[in-house]
């Protein structure tokens, strides 16, 4: 896999030798967050930066890793909070921004200098925050002023905790992990998915019983979603990660708390979107993949029905009914973000050619001296900002794509054709190999 990773990756920047960025990968959407009550913010993490809209799409504005606190092959997970504060996990810690992307703060205490493994907020406004570190006992954090975090005492020796979903009502938190094999004596011990549960906000923990799910050779499970009627804390979906051979994911629920599971779906590809909406007990399930395309349940995962686009590397539905998805920002989509009202028909939001450009933050922040004056101008070469456009017509993106939008002729919106097309076809490969990350 790593083999496949470098090849690809050597080969777009012989391609592209001008596109080469920090981290060395193609531009692509990876996820898509609301501000809970505001129908005007969209926020698109990419695998450049952050993009951010606050007039329901009309226009983007971007942040660049160096701000966030981040560089490299790394995509961090982002909260939101209502009074628009923006969290994302790093290596380092977990950074928040106050003043709308300008500047961005490492969050002093027990998480400082420590690698974030999500962070999610609570419907109470509770911050919690997992770490991931291969060589300290790792914890699950919260705090309630997003200053001071305390740990919930979750430990089980070297575990590393991957993911954490919030049930309604706040008081039912899920967090899976995994533990890898340790030296014990002369031997070593095996690698362990682990999953555990709260019923008092992290005031006690209960590790649930996997026997019920199909593991992969290295077994990893995480969760996805827990069910969003506010009278059913008790459901959550997991998915068991690699279990279908070579990168397949298998999707569980459990209706009893993570009592028992029972399997909904196989995918041959890595599961990278995922919603369920709806009230139960049959809840509207969307799942999304790169290169297996995406399924949909309309009675709780009893029947689904398949889709070979948008190639969704994200969906979310926002509390006004619209749903959003990652696509291609190239053929066959042509967005980057699109939007929909049956999570059927899609039309564009945005591609990459359309970003307005940096969000403009005074001399003295990274934003404006690193992300504006240095990085900005050879980005809006590579994604073909002000460039004559070289995307498709209308006709030519079909009922998915929209129209092509503004700008164009960079080295994500070129017409496939010759070296493009290989290039897409790399492309492709790439966002395979992405790391995880779903609603």
């Amino acid at each position: 896999m790593r083999a496949h990773r470098l090849l690809l990756a050597a080969a777009l920047l012989a391609l592209f030798p001008t596109s080469a960025q920090a981290n060395g990968r193609f531009p692509a959407s990876v996820h898509v967050q609301s501000v809970p009550g505001d129908n005007q913010s969209i926020f698109v993490p990419t695998t450049f930066g952050l993009l951010m809209s606050d007039d329901d799409g009309a226009s983007f504005h971007w942040i660049c890793e160096n701000a966030i606190g981040y560089t490299g092959i790394f995509d961090p997970d982002y909260a939101l909070t209502s009074d628009g504060s923006i969290w994302a996990t790093t290596f380092q810690g977990l950074r928040v921004t106050h003043d709308g992307g300008c500047n961005w703060t490492t969050i002093a205490g027990p998480l400082d200098g420590r690698y974030l493994g999500e962070v999610e907020i609570g419907p109470d406004g509770t911050i919690w925050a997992t770490t991931s570190d291969g060589d300290k006992t790792n914890d699950v954090y919260k705090s309630t002023n997003g200053t001071d975090f305390t740990a919930t005492n979750l430990n089980d020796g070297m575990a590393w905790w991957r993911t954490l979903r919030i049930a309604p009502g706040g008081q039912r938190i899920y967090v899976a992990g995994f533990r890898p094999s340790q030296a014990m004596g002369d031997a070593m011990t095996s690698p362990e998915a682990l999953a555990y549960r709260s019923d008092n906000a992290g005031g006690s923990w209960q590790k649930l019983d996997l026997t019920d799910v199909e593991l992969a050779v290295v077994p990893e499970i995480e969760f996805l979603s827990t069910a969003p009627d506010l009278t059913d804390a008790d459901t959550v979906y997991a998915v068991s990660v690699g279990v279908n051979p070579p990168t397949g994911d298998r999707l569980y629920v459990s209706h009893d708390a993570g009592a028992h599971w029972q399997a909904l779906l196989d995918m041959n590809d890595t599961i990278v979107a995922f919603l369920v909406v709806g009230t139960g007990p049959n809840y509207e399930i969307h799942v999304g993949t790169v290169a297996d395309g995406n399924r949909t349940s309309i009675d709780g995962g009893a029947n689904w029905t398949s889709s070979d686009t948008p190639r969704q590397a994200c969906i979310d539905k926002r509390a006004d009914g619209t749903y959003f998805s990652c696509g291609a920002n190239w053929d066959p989509d042509f967005f980057a973000l699109g939007r929909s009202t049956d999570a059927q028909s899609w039309q564009k939001v945005v591609r990459f050619s359309e970003i307005a450009g940096p969000v403009s933050c005074p001399p003295g922040t990274v934003q404006f001296d690193i992300c504006e004056s240095q990085i900005w101008p050879d980005l809006a070469q590579m994604v073909g900002i002000g460039a004559a456009d070289a995307g498709p017509s209308p006709a030519d993106a079909g009922g998915n794509g929209g129209d092509s939008g503004g700008g164009g002729g960079g080295c994500c919106d070129g017409a496939a054709g010759g070296s493009s097309a290989l290039a897409l076809a790399l492309l492709v490969g790439l966002m395979l190999l992405r790391r995880r990350r779903t609603a």
